[in-house]
C-alpha cells in the first residue's frame, strides 16, 4: 500500500490558500498582476519545487548510502513546455576526499530519479478523484 499523505489547504479570500501538514505550512497565491496579492507561491512553483525536491533528496540520500560527502548541491526546475519540465543541477560530491566523477554523479542522479515519487506521479497516468464532504 502507498504512504498516505493528508495536505490541508484553507481558503483565506482572493486567490490565496494555506497548505498546511502537521506543524508546517505554505502560502499559496497568485501574483498582482494575475488578479492575486502575489503573498505565496503559485501552485505550479509548487509543484515545481517538489519534483527537484524530491529528485535532490534521494540524491543526497544516494550519496550517503555510497560513503560519499555532498560538497554543493544547487537545482533550478522550469518548465520548457506544456507538461515538460526540466532540471539543472550543480553537484559536487567526495568520497575519502578524492571528488566524485561526473560519470559517477550520473549514475548517483539515475539511481535518484528511478526512485523519485514526484517524477513518477508526473510520469504516469494520475487518477484524481473529488469527494465533497
Amino acid at each position: 500500500m502507498a504512504e498516505e499523505f493528508v495536505v490541508s489547504v484553507v481558503w483565506l479570500g482572493n486567490y490565496r490558500f494555506e497548505a498546511r501538514v502537521g506543524e508546517f505550512s505554505v502560502e499559496i497565491d497568485q501574483r498582482k498582476e494575475e488578479g492575486g496579492e502575489g503573498k505565496g507561491f503559485k501552485p505550479t512553483e509548487l509543484l515545481l519545487s517538489a519534483l527537484a525536491g524530491c529528485l535532490m533528496t534521494n540524491l543526497v540520500k544516494i550519496l550517503g548510502f555510497r560513503n560519499a560527502k555532498v560538497l554543493e548541491l544547487e537545482g533550478k526546475t522550469r518548465t520548457v513546455a506544456r507538461r515538460k519540465f526540466e532540471i539543472s543541477l550543480r553537484v559536487k560530491a567526495e568520497r575519502g576526499g578524492v571528488e566524485l566523477s561526473r560519470e559517477e554523479i550520473e549514475e548517483v542522479l539515475r539511481a535518484a530519479e528511478e526512485t523519485c515519487k514526484i517524477s513518477e506521479i508526473l510520469e504516469e497516468e494520475c487518477k484524481v478523484s473529488i469527494v465533497l464532504v
